[in-house]
């Protein structure tokens, strides 16, 4: 999973920071620096793929189960448990399966 970001979007970033700075309330406005350094963790990837892995997986039970529930009529359009079918496939078709995922993150250093 690839972090980086885009000149276009450091030069909106900043414009951001730029206005936050000058237009915030005082309470509002980032201490000591940078608004994104609570966010720019080192274990962000690690955070995100564990995260996707528990989405995924929750995803597809979910999906399972309620067309297992509801029978033929929970894959036909008569009901809305196809699009969770269809969305929980497609999470695993742009990000990779679980086992992709998690295979990736086995080679990881621990959280922070």
């Amino acid at each position: 999973m690839e972090l980086a970001f885009s000149a276009k979007d450091t030069a909106f970033r900043d414009e951001v920071r730029t206005w936050l700075a000058e237009h915030a309330p005082r309470e509002r406005r980032p201490k000591g620096g940078s608004a994104m350094r609570e966010f720019a963790r080192a274990d962000a990837e690690l955070q995100g793929l564990s995260a996707f892995v528990v989405a995924a997986d929750a995803a597809e039970r979910n999906a399972a189960a309620t067309v297992q529930v509801l029978g033929g009529m929970g894959f036909t359009f008569e009901h809305d448990a196809n699009l969770y079918v269809k969305r929980a496939f497609l999470l695993t078709q742009l990000f990779g399966s679980v086992r992709q995922v998690l295979s990736r993150l086995v080679l990881l250093p621990g959280p922070l």
